[in-house]
């Protein structure tokens, strides 16, 4: 009778545990050990959560390149992508601000404009969320911008670079780019996405 009510509460045990297995509840930053333990079995299940949040990026944390992704008529795009360099994981959410600047590295005139439609990659057209960026995880923006100029405007500047301030940061990521937007430096960008 012994043997039988172990093997019993045994399998309610093993039965619980593929319960809880199965079926996920919220994530959680830490790894949660489940054990049960009888005379003769012993069984361990780690499940460890990978969306927990971290500290925000820092700009001295990221390196930022920038990508020329092509366009259509009268539109060009590009895309940034982020990298985390820093020791530790970090986070990030929302849309970057930008300043173009000349190859004298003077302020040009530069509109950023967030948006979340019209980009050729899905995740670019969704709201802004939290992006959890491990030790060298990359993330991205993608932008677009007028290339033909209009009313008065016969050429549209030459930017040669541009700085790039990722949210809830101070200090800009400087990043070499050649690209000429119109309408006054009018640039869309996305939120940042993974």
């Amino acid at each position: 009778m012994r043997r039988f009510l172990v093997v019993l509460v045994l399998l309610a045990v093993v039965a619980g545990v593929a319960y809880t297995v199965g079926h996920r509840t919220r994530p959680s930053a830490t790894t949660t050990t489940l054990a049960t333990t009888t005379s003769t079995t012993s069984t361990t299940i780690a499940v460890t959560s990978t969306t927990a949040t971290a500290a925000p990026c820092t700009s001295d944390a990221v390196t930022i390149a920038l990508s020329l992704t092509g366009g259509g008529t009268g539109t060009s795009t590009f895309q940034l992508v982020l990298q985390n360099t820093g020791a530790s994981p970090c986070s990030l959410s929302g849309t970057s601000k930008l300043q173009l600047r000349d190859a004298n590295g003077v302020a040009m005139s530069t509109l950023t404009v967030a948006s979340t439609s019209g980009f050729s990659d899905p995740h670019a057209n969704l709201p802004a969320r939290s992006v959890r960026l491990e030790v060298g995880g990359k993330a991205f923006e993608d932008a677009s911008y007028p290339s033909i100029p209009s009313g008065a405007q016969r050429t549209c500047p030459l930017a040669a670079s541009i700085d790039v301030f990722m949210p809830r940061t101070i200090a800009a990521v400087s990043v070499p780019a050649v690209i000429n937007p119109c309408g006054g430096g009018l640039i869309r960008l996305s939120p940042i996405f993974s």
